[in-house]
């Protein structure tokens, strides 16, 4: 009877884990399909000026990239699911690699007023697909600078011991609540609100 029951849960864990990835992909893609269509009805509803035709051009390939990204980020789950991505391993220097990732994206990060301060030691040499490996610290990274508040700071360590290497990433955001950490692994997950009424600290390691 406790494994029937076990199974019950688990079956129903993994439907409401369905709904909500289901739910979080169509939020995601009706967000910028939303904003394309608005921008283009209320631009057609009289002559505008080449400026402004222009100004909603831009706005719409912004759209459009952010479509493509969900697209191509879809596309990969479904590649992992099947067990058909293709890695292209190669020795990756991760300090360098970090380096290029920060400079990459100094706009923004200076845009969101916040510094980085780096302590990655030379020569830490990692076998990996390298864009795997950007695509995973740039998402880190970007999540610790859009949680930090303008003027703050956000910690950049690499580091090796006995048998792997630790990066981590580290910002004094707002702390995620701990009923919600065991969740921080699922596809499009969102913390609530309640994590962003105190200050705290967070940081992840990747090995």
């Amino acid at each position: 009877m406790l494994i029937f029951n076990e199974m019950l849960d688990s079956i129903q864990s993994s439907a409401e884990a369905q709904k909500r990835f289901t739910s979080d992909v169509s939020h995601e893609i009706r967000s910028p399909l939303t904003s394309l269509r608005g921008s283009i009805e209320v631009t057609l509803r009289r002559k505008r000026t080449p400026e402004e035709y222009e100004e909603m051009l831009r706005s719409n390939l912004a759209d459009t990239i952010r479509l493509s990204k969900i697209a191509d980020n879809l596309l990969f789950l479904a590649k992992a699911d099947n067990n058909i991505l293709e890695f292209r391993k190669q020795w990756v220097d991760v300090r360098k690699l970090i380096e290029n990732i920060v400079e990459g994206h100094k706009g923004r990060i200076s845009q969101r007023g916040v510094s980085i301060d780096m302590d990655c030691r030379e020569n830490l040499m990692l076998s990996g697909d390298i864009d795997l490996l950007e695509q995973a610290f740039l998402n880190i990274l970007d999540n610790a600078v859009k949680y930090t508040s303008p003027g703050g700071k956000v910690t950049i360590n690499a580091m090796e011991d006995i048998s792997s290497i630790s990066v981590t990433v580290s910002d004094k955001g707002p702390a995620l609540p701990e009923n919600e950490i065991t969740h921080i692994f699922e596809r499009f997950y969102r913390g609530s609100k309640a994590g962003g009424t105190k200050p705290g600290g967070t940081a992840w390691a990747l090995r």
